[in-house]
């Protein structure tokens, strides 16, 4: 008798949890609609073509069953946009919940950047959890993200302490990162900030799910980066108009 009341309990804590889970959800859907409603960006709740669209970017190549959820796209200014509740599960054989992030994907014909990834030094913790949420990296994989392929500056000591910048071509990512650009990364006042760059792209995400008053600020910081590099050296034609 006592097995099942523990057993009806367990059932109600369930049942209750999916609907609580489902109300949350759905407001924050609403408040991310209404959101893209005033920056005039089209909302869907759940567009999973788009990482057929997307350049070999080193955040899609983590976990499995991955979902682009409350999908904001449209343009700022001449700048297309794509601002995104992104999640995906452990590999199999690996337990926990899903991996959710807030990621921006910007786009402009103005600059040609090499594949570089940039993250504090202090953000390793929460890039471990980034990367054990989707499956451990090879050995080789283990190398470039703990220091092998980290780029540092010794014209600039303290951008080199604070964040560990890495990609295949280090010249090239050498040449981009200018004393310009290495100060405006200096200059974002977020500690979980993360940030990929490859061809016409720059994506800008974090490690957790931002609520959409959080937003505005944060594709500001994804604009002002895309406009630094506009300027700088990745820069091959006249750049967009940014709406910041």
């Amino acid at each position: 008798m006592d097995l099942l009341w523990v057993l009806s309990g367990l059932a109600i804590l369930a049942v209750l949890w999916v609907l609580v889970d489902t109300k949350l959800k759905k407001i924050r859907a609403d408040t991310w609609q209404a959101f893209g409603s005033r920056l005039g960006l089209q909302y869907r709740a759940n567009d999973d073509s788009i990482r057929d669209t997307l350049p070999d970017f080193h955040l899609f190549d983590r976990g499995e069953q991955r979902v682009f959820n409350n999908v904001l796209s449209g343009k700022l200014g001449d700048v297309p946009i794509l601002a995104v509740d992104y999640a995906y599960v452990p590999e199999k054989g690996r337990a926990g919940p899903p991996v959710e992030i807030t990621l921006v994907l910007l786009t402009s014909e103005a600059i040609d950047l090499p594949h570089f990834l940039i993250r504090p030094q202090s953000g390793w913790l929460e890039y471990v959890g980034l990367l054990l949420g989707g499956g451990v990296p090879n050995l080789e994989e283990f190398g470039t993200f703990f220091g092998g392929d980290d780029t540092d500056f010794e014209d600039d000591p303290k951008f080199s302490r604070r964040f560990i910048l890495r990609g295949a071509d280090t010249d090239a990512i050498r040449a981009l990162f200018d004393g310009n650009l290495r100060q405006h990364f200096a200059d974002i006042d977020r500690e979980e900030l993360f940030c990929e760059g490859l061809g016409g792209r720059l994506l800008y995400y974090t490690n957790r799910a931002l609520d959409s008053a959080e937003l505005q600020e944060f594709i500001d910081e994804a604009q002002g980066i895309l406009q630094e590099l506009n300027a700088g050296p990745g820069r091959t034609v006249p750049g967009p108009e940014l709406s910041i």
